[in-house]
């Protein structure tokens, strides 16, 4: 946290010494909507707490449209946009769109499973009950706790299919290392920024002294979605969308990281 005597040469604003609620921003519910979600966020320039229950959806920034929550009110921030995020429940699914609406400035999402920075633009869909969304500023780093019901799923169409992990599920020993590398920006995305295709994990389980070529490492991914998606009822179109449910389903822990990619 920065010192804002020194930034600014003002004394730091005083810290209410009661909590304020913010009222809720949308109250009227929408027919056949995803799901309800709340926002909890200390405002480190007043000391104030908000907690804000949204039904469709809500931006965040310096001076947010619509009604939204206000970062740094004590303090106004420049380099904080107006609209610097924008938080929408997604319309019939259990699942809430993070999409980043600042001109410049990158922001984080953070999850058990790892974060997420995401640029001006980007958008992140998230199907945590608990996740981050952290803002940057000048003074201040503008952290919004968001939680919701991710068990109050929409009904599943007639004949849909449900991914689910069989009790006994494993994945086979001498597939870990390669899977763990898979999955590793997942948890540490700015340092693996500079590539995940089959060569770079090859290059670096063999800098680590193992011995496994690039097809090696393409054949182990394939065999591991052909089978999750026999066993665990699913489909998954792409090496990103196999990562994903590796560590969502914690088939690859933050442990496995650390025991094969980053030796620790």
């Amino acid at each position: 946290m920065s010192d804002l005597g020194s930034s600014t040469g003002d004394q730091a604003p005083e810290v209410a010494q009661n909590n304020a609620a913010c009222q809720p921003i949308k109250e009227a519910e929408t027919a056949g909507a995803g799901v309800s979600f709340e926002i909890t966020y200390r405002d480190p320039s007043t000391g104030e707490l908000h907690h804000v229950t949204v039904t469709e959806s809500v931006s965040a920034g310096r001076d947010p449209s619509n009604g939204g929550l206000t970062l740094s009110s004590g303090l106004k921030d420049p380099t904080i946009s107006a609209d610097a995020v924008r938080i929408s429940e997604q319309l019939g699914e259990n699942e809430i769109v993070i999409q980043n609406t600042s001109s410049y400035a990158p922001i984080e999402v953070q999850r058990d499973v790892g974060s997420s920075p995401l640029a001006p633009t980007e958008k992140l869909t998230v199907s945590y009950p608990e996740f981050t969304v952290v803002v940057p500023g000048k003074f201040f780093r503008h952290p919004l706790e968001i939680s919701f019901d991710a068990t109050a799923s929409i009904p599943l169409a007639s004949g849909g299919t449900q991914n689910f992990v069989p009790a006994d599920y494993e994945l086979p020993g001498e597939r870990l290392e390669v899977l763990a590398h898979l999955c590793a920006p997942m948890f540490y995305p700015s340092r693996f920024s500079s590539g995940n295709s089959a060569t770079d994990i090859s290059a670096r389980i063999q800098r680590r002294g193992g011995a496994v070529s690039a097809r090696e490492v393409n054949n182990k991914i394939q065999r591991t979605r052909e089978s999750i998606e026999e066993k665990c009822l699913t489909e998954l179109s792409n090496r990103e969308e196999l990562a994903a449910f590796l560590v969502t389903h914690k088939l690859i822990t933050k442990q496995d990281i650390h025991n094969f990619v980053l030796n620790e």
